[in-house]
């Protein structure tokens, strides 16, 4: 078999499979398999790596058309038209239009997330800003705010008094980041998602539920 696969060997007990990037395959092995072994297995899944490298390519070629010139680029839940422009020495918004410098394709993405970036604080602050009163009269300070890409999470708050929210929250209406907000000052009060937290997420924010539907059932542009 020609080598067309990326191998990993480590400590581990088994062989795995995984498809990354535009398709490419990389296969974990314990750390003595001979390759005999590793490539009898591979050939047995050739039917699982062919369909997944071709579910992996079609991501990748929709991800790029996302970011191409005339995309619709969501902003605060209404969206923005991407229009590239050699004059540009940063992304600007323009009417119903977000107007980056002309780069390749494979970096506008890093561009509008500067953009979003550049803007999220001011708004995220303000968000914290207009819902802290009352945990401040609990005793409570306010968290530090850390602005974070995440996978599974559209915020947290630590121990430690940081409060951390997802960059892509600037993709939706304004009342999901709202909740999110009120969300994580509550874990001020209560640590968990019992019955107490979920009273206390009512009173302060009664709409909390629409919101997380809209978060749930909306894709981003991640």
């Amino acid at each position: 078999m020609r080598k067309n696969y990326q191998l990993i060997r480590s400590k581990r007990k088994s062989l795995a499979l995984q498809v990354v990037g535009a398709g490419e395959l990389v296969v974990r092995a314990p750390e003595r398999m001979p390759v005999r072994i590793i490539e009898a297995f591979i050939a047995e899944k050739q039917a699982w790596i062919e369909a997944a490298q071709a579910r992996q390519q079609q991501r990748a070629q929709h991800a790029q058309q996302r970011w191409q010139e005339g995309a619709r680029i969501p902003y605060l839940g209404k969206p923005l038209t991407l229009l590239s422009d050699a004059s540009a020495h940063k992304p600007r918004r323009e009417a119903g239009h977000l107007v980056i410098p002309k780069v390749p394709l494979e970096q506008q993405q890093a561009l509008v997330y500067q953009w979003y970036r550049e803007k999220a604080r001011p708004v995220f602050a303000a968000a914290m800003e207009t819902h802290f009163p009352y945990f401040e009269r609990l005793g409570y300070q306010l968290p530090k705010l850390h602005i974070k890409l995440m996978k599974t999470r559209w915020g947290s708050l630590s121990s430690r008094g940081n409060m951390s929210l997802n960059l892509l929250l600037m993709q939706y209406p304004p009342q999901c980041l709202h909740s999110v907000v009120v969300h994580e000052f509550c874990h001020l009060v209560h640590m968990h998602h019992g019955p107490e937290f979920y009273a206390l997420l009512d009173e302060r924010y009664p709409n909390w539920r629409q919101a997380d539907a809209l978060l749930k059932s909306s894709p981003h542009y991640g």
